[in-house]
């Protein structure tokens, strides 16, 4: 499966998925995600306290947040890199707390980051049946559907343009879906014009931790909690 997995990642990366971040960029991501799993909103308040503690501008965290950011139709920040207050597909209940991921990768690779266990939640589109996925940061824990599988769709995508949030939401994420078997998961794919791989829920777990492995070792070796300070009075 290793090989499998390197050359999806090669794949990915070769279509815009490159994911790369600097030091700074990624100390951002990991305060905002660890906000959020938090229970706590982004404010603005907020990102004037982090641009601060991590000695950076506010244009800098401005930039970084119009890019990887989602916003209500307010203008609100809701969610930040696959991590979301408002509803989408993939329920991802973290702390006991109730948030989603903009696809289920996203739900995948996140519990590794925040060094959290979770309970995901999600239907299959091809069957409707409920998907049920306990994760941690090691790994899957336990699935109701032992053949379970998820799309990885292969089209471009740029995602260091102006809103690259945006361009994820609408051109991967929206096919990255949870599904309850391998079959289901090829019948749904031949409706769609894209090319798709369809690998098993476990390997898109190890998928999600090379694509994203400087971001994780991070979060894995000192965790987010400790490395991320409370932001209660945003």
């Amino acid at each position: 499966m290793a090989e499998q997995i390197k050359e999806l990642a090669a794949r990915l990366r070769t279509n815009g998925f490159r994911w790369e971040f600097s030091n700074s960029e990624i100390q951002l991501l990991c305060r905002l995600w660890s906000t959020l799993a938090s229970g706590n909103r982004i404010t603005e308040r907020r990102l004037t306290r982090l641009a601060v503690q991590l000695d950076v501008s506010r244009d800098f965290v401005n930039s970084f947040v119009n890019r990887t950011g989602e916003r209500d139709r307010q203008g609100k920040i809701v969610g930040i890199m696959g991590l979301s207050r408002i509803r989408h597909s993939h329920r991802f209940r973290v702390q006991g707390r109730d948030l989603w991921t903009w696809c289920a990768l996203d739900a995948l690779f996140l519990p590794a980051a925040l060094n959290e266990k979770v309970e995901i939640e999600s239907t299959c589109p091809a069957t409707g049946s409920r998907m049920q996925i306990r994760v941690g940061p090691q790994g899957i824990e336990s699935t109701n559907s032992c053949d379970g599988a998820l799309t990885i769709p292969h089209q471009k995508c740029d995602i260091d343009s102006g809103n690259s949030g945006e361009q994820l939401r609408s051109r991967f994420c929206c096919l990255v879906k949870f599904f309850a078997s391998r079959e289901a998961a090829l019948d749904w794919t031949c409706s769609h014009e894209c090319e798709f791989s369809v690998i098993s829920i476990e390997a898109g777990f190890r998928l999600g931790e090379v694509m994203l492995s400087g971001l994780l070792n991070c979060g894995v070796k000192s965790g987010l909690r400790s490395c991320c300070q409370d932001f209660d009075s945003g």
